[in-house]
């Protein structure tokens, strides 16, 4: 396969807890053989192009992020068209960093295209076959306290309970750049699951608003340490260039506007996408 570039270069829940799972929701699944045989070769490209990124925290000490090897996410968009893709996490010290959605169009179009967001607090540095490709320079996501959240239970059963509930107090609503307005789907079991010490991390659950089963809202929910308290928090992003608006127990929570595409382009944002055409 050839690979023309497109774009510019500006566990201590180990056992209890999957930390790194494919989510399995029901209408992601292909139903034709062909259909199986198109998200198969797209998921073989996804692992593929996951594999050629080195990501790490820049500092003066610069830290490498882990990937893991298993996307947490395979899905599909039937109302955008024939498409198939993976969602990978990039770790440190257990914790989410960065999210990589890496897709393939069959139709309407033809070419792929890894899409990033990072949820790191400070600025990150990505290669590509080791060229230094993405390099935004400030944070991803800023967590806010969940409003009147209870305390997090003292086991991982009872913190998933309390995650799945909070989680479904957020309504998220994606406006197109053609104003057509949806309601996003929550998928209610976090596709990714964690605990980082060094983060003061006791718990963490990523969860995402979907279309179809193409995740295009993010919200990562950590019960921290504060001092001698444990409180849950939240952080939203996106994973669309189009506008959003998400509102927790019927207030707003966060909101972003549509992104031009020079931003969406601009390697030194936290969201960025790179688009490749591949020639058989």
């Amino acid at each position: 396969m050839r690979r023309l570039f497109i774009g510019h270069a500006v566990p201590l829940l180990v056992v209890a807890i999957a930390s790194s799972r494919v989510a399995a929701a029901e209408d992601s699944k292909p139903e034709s053989a062909d259909e199986k045989q198109l998200a198969k070769l797209a998921l073989e490209i996804s692992r593929k192009e996951a594999g050629l990124w080195e990501l790490e925290l820049a500092g003066e000490r610069p830290k490498k992020l882990k990937l893991n090897a298993e996307p947490v996410l395979r899905w599909s968009n039937p109302q955008a068209g024939e498409i198939y893709g993976a969602v990978f996490v990039w770790t440190s010290d257990g914790r989410p960093q960065v999210v990589g959605s890496i897709y393939k169009w069959y139709s309407p179009h033809k070419h792929y295209s890894t899409e990033f967001q990072s949820f790191a607090e400070t600025s990150i540095t990505g290669l590509h076959e080791g060229r230094e490709m993405w390099t935004p320079a400030r944070a991803g996501v800023a967590y806010k306290a969940v409003p009147e959240a209870p305390l997090p239970a003292e086991t991982a059963g009872g913190r998933l309970r309390q995650m799945r509930e909070i989680a479904t107090g957020f309504v998220a609503t994606k406006t197109d750049r053609d104003g057509n307005q949806l309601k996003l789907r929550l998928l209610t079991q976090p596709i990714y699951r964690y605990q980082s010490a060094p983060a003061a991390v006791v718990d963490g659950g990523l969860f995402t608003f979907v279309e179809g089963t193409d995740p295009e809202v993010f919200l990562l929910l950590e019960a921290r340490r504060q001092s001698d308290a444990i409180r849950w928090e939240y952080a939203l992003t996106r994973m669309n260039s189009t506008k959003f608006e998400v509102s927790y127990q019927e207030k707003p929570a966060w909101s972003v506007g549509v992104l031009p595409w020079s931003q969406v382009r601009d390697r030194r944002e936290p969201y960025t996408t790179f688009q490749y055409q591949v020639a058989e």
